[in-house]
């Protein structure tokens, strides 16, 4: 089992903005293909830029950037489930059944081997106390096993844990409840009262924990708090518990003064931690429960599901290991759940604290903390279920580490998702904190693990909203709308993505504490991905809407690249060249899109199997061949600027597909991009779509890589990453030599100005 999903957050944003294109690859959350409909949040990966950059036009502001930039970690999965706080969803039992109406039939107890039920005694018993009483203990003991979190840490105890202790002729159904709080400060405090008097108003008997350490004090206030008007009716039981810890006289003085100030049935002094005295306390209940056959199947010992008792176990590891530095607020949910027969069962979970602050500790440096956690609890999991399990570990972390062991260094991401479902941006202007913390968590942990990322600011397709939701919000304001092409045209609808724009470059991030604007992990904003304006061939609305939208982006923020998303097709600049387009009428325009001033470099994507779905392989390679040429060439000699190819791969879903054609046409990009970058060329690397990690099957779209399931297309991505670190690094010393020879030049010069007239020697 491993620990995947812990988004550590004050409200974990499920999906993570992570989608991974990466840069021979690029890291860049990208949503999932199908193809037009892209899914929430995934990788996309690309390879260290070369340092190619040096012989273009742009070279200054990249330089900068980049050097800047060297000065400085689901969709939710069908079968996901969440597990809220909400009490009724932990517990199916709210109210005690009826005797009459819900006990095992006949049938079951045959099968249970009940021959004579008069005899047999079932009830329900309530265990009431103060905190850090010993009640989760005593009733952890009773049991036979851990139903119930047992720390040293007050009130952890947060939801009535249903457990059965069951022999052949009884069957006690403990309420293990909160710890009876005095001063309810939180909403969380009041949550747990409700658990106390709901667990006493059906309970058969009572049992009221003290602490024998502490000086003898009346117990009119729990039962007060726990039973309300039914203290003097139901049988109650005062334990005296952790008496191991006290000399045998103290014990005797105050069973002595219970006895007399207390208003209770009997007194029991026992040590729950080591089971002494516990036979005692069951034969105690069994006196006050009434006779009637089973409430459930012997063989159970609790209502719960086994995904409850996961959260408990680890919200138990969290206390021991972080002590007072994560409060007892903190909740563990489990949200995703499956069982595998032929594997470890698989479990993904994520921690929910208080304060930001929290986060990093839960973390630790380095994720030491979590793996040690993660370890811990995984440990105790595997011997409560009596099998093997995996515990996921966060995706955004797993899949940012197995990209820089890889050596990627870019991923591109979606900053973005409107309305729908779990949005960023649910109307215009107003956003979802909860989401955006999520992309506040990607950012730091790119940053953690050395890759840049390229933010993409809009979709062009339905999925997370795209242009289409901007125009329907339009829309709902009186605006008349013909056509979702109308994003590029409509003055409100720019407006609302003007607004965006600003929203998210001045986002302050609540991991880094950092505006985005200025954050060095970021490498380039993206104006939208693959905008297209089919109703307008000439390319002239798309061309507009992009020198306006560069012009905003650069007003807020000259810090960071900026390019437009662009697919590569061919329009009416060059229309000679738009032979070498695929059957694709679109609306853009290749070399006017990126001769505006404002953006910094060139994108290009590369889809033979879809574009040419068709034709066969060698066809597909030796269009990608041209296509690559074409727009290297166009970008060095025309534009003078660099180009990325941002989106690149061969889906596993075509006809006859193996993993060979895969690498084949992944070795022919980075072939074309390697001889580039060699030169001193255009081209900066190549962004694969997708990367994926372990447990993350939704996202699949045939075009994945799942570095640890695909060896051999593994190795093609790290030969080229190790490729083009070496071309870095060549071009970093001889960027480093020419510095020092200007210095010297330099100084020499000034060393001449200061002496000249001057008679030196003899």
């Amino acid at each position: 089992m491993e620990l995947v999903a812990l988004h550590i957050s004050p409200t974990f944003a499920r999906e993570s903005f992570f989608i991974a294109r990466y840069n021979n690859p690029s890291l860049f959350p990208h949503y999932i293909r199908n193809r037009h409909g892209k899914s929430r949040f995934r990788f996309q990966a690309r390879k260290a830029g070369s340092r190619s950059w040096n012989m273009i036009s742009r070279l200054d502001l990249i330089q900068q950037v980049l050097e800047r930039n060297s000065l400085i970690e689901d969709s939710q999965e069908e079968e996901e489930m969440t597990i809220s706080g909400d009490e009724s969803s932990f517990l199916s039992l709210i109210e005690k059944p009826d005797r009459n109406t819900v006990l095992l039939d006949d049938y079951e107890l045959e099968e249970l081997d009940f021959a004579s039920p008069t005899n047999h005694r079932s009830g329900y018993v309530a265990v009431l106390g103060k905190p850090n009483v010993g009640k989760s203990t005593l009733a952890n003991q009773m049991i036979g096993q851990k139903l119930s979190i047992v720390t040293d840490k007050p009130q952890t105890t947060r939801h009535r844990v249903l457990g059965i202790c069951s022999g052949p002729e009884y069957q006690m159904i403990l309420y293990d409840t909160p710890g009876v709080i005095e001063k309810k400060i939180h909403k969380l405090d009041s949550m747990m009262m409700k658990n106390v008097q709901s667990a006493a108003l059906n309970a058969d008997c009572v049992l009221v924990l003290v602490d024998a350490c502490k000086v003898p004090e009346k117990i009119v206030e729990v039962l007060e708090e726990g039973v309300g008007d039914l203290k003097c009716t139901l049988p109650t039981l005062l334990v005296l518990n952790k008496k191991d810890l006290i000399k045998p006289g103290e014990i005797a003085k105050k069973l002595e003064w219970y006895e007399k100030f207390t208003d209770v049935d009997e007194v029991i002094p026992v040590s729950a931690k080591y089971g002494h005295g516990v036979d005692d306390i069951k034969d105690w209940i069994l006196s006050k429960l009434p006779t009637g056959p089973p409430y459930y199947p012997k063989d159970i010992v609790s209502e719960h599901p086994e995904r409850f008792f996961v959260a408990e176990i680890i919200r138990e590891k969290i206390f021991m290991q972080y002590r007072n530095e994560v409060p007892y607020a903190c909740q563990v949910n489990v949200v995703n759940y499956k069982t595998r027969p032929t594997a470890k069962d698989f479990i993904q979970v994520e921690i929910v604290v208080e304060k930001d602050s929290q986060k990093i500790i839960v973390i630790g440096k380095g994720g030491k903390a979590l793996k040690i956690l993660a370890t811990a609890a995984r440990l105790d999991i595997e011997d409560f279920l009596q099998k093997k399990v995996f515990l996921e570990r966060p995706k955004v972390s797993v899949a940012f580490r197995e990209a820089a062991s890889h050596g990627l260094t870019v991923a591109r991401t979606w900053a973005f998702s409107d309305g729908g479902y779990r949005p960023l941006q649910y109307a215009p202007g107003s956003y979802n904190e909860q989401m955006f913390k999520g992309l506040d968590f990607v950012i730091s942990e790119a940053r953690r693990y050395g890759i840049k990322l390229i933010l993409s600011l809009a979709n062009n397709y339905d999925s997370f909203g795209g242009k289409k939701q901007y125009v329907n919000w339009a829309r709902s304001q009186g605006q008349y709308l013909t056509s979702d092409d109308d994003f590029f045209r409509n003055p409100v609808v720019k407006g609302y993505y003007k607004n965006h724009v600003k929203t998210v470059l001045n986002r302050y991030n609540s991991f880094t504490g950092m505006h985005y604007k200025n954050d060095p992990t970021i490498m380039a904003w993206e104006l939208m991905n693959e905008p297209r304006c089919t109703s307008d061939s000439s390319g002239r609305t798309i061309q507009a809407w992009i020198m306006e939208m560069a012009s905003h982006v650069k007003s807020i923020d000259r810090n960071h690249l900026l390019e437009a998303g662009l697919e590569g097709f061919y329009g009416q600049s060059t229309p000679q060249k738009k032979r070498l387009n695929p059957s694709l009428n679109i609306g853009t325009d290749f070399i006017a899109n990126n001769r505006i001033p404002d953006i910094d470099f060139a994108t290009v994507h590369s889809y033979p199997d879809q574009w040419l779905s068709s034709s066969n392989d060698q066809y597909q390679l030796s269009f990608l061949n041209n296509w690559l040429n074409a727009h290297i060439q166009d970008a060095q000699f025309i534009l003078r600027k660099p180009i990325l190819l941002t989106e690149f791969g061969k889906s596993s879903k075509d006809p006859g597909f193996n993993t060979y054609q895969r690498d084949q046409l992944f070795n022919t990009v980075y072939y074309k991009i390697y001889s580039s970058a060699k030169r001193g060329g255009p081209a900066a690397g190549g962004l694969f779509w997708q990367l994926l990690t372990e447990g993350m099957d939704s996202f699949r779209d045939g075009y994945e890589i799942v570095l640890s399931e695909s060896s051999s297309t593994a190795n093609v991505i790290a030969q080229q990453s190790h490729k083009l670190d070496q071309i870095r690094k060549i071009f970093t010393r001889m960027r480093n030599v020419e510095r020092w020879k200007r210095a010297r030049a330099m100084r020499s010069g000034q060393w001449h100005g200061r002496n000249e007239g001057r008679h030196i020697g003899n």
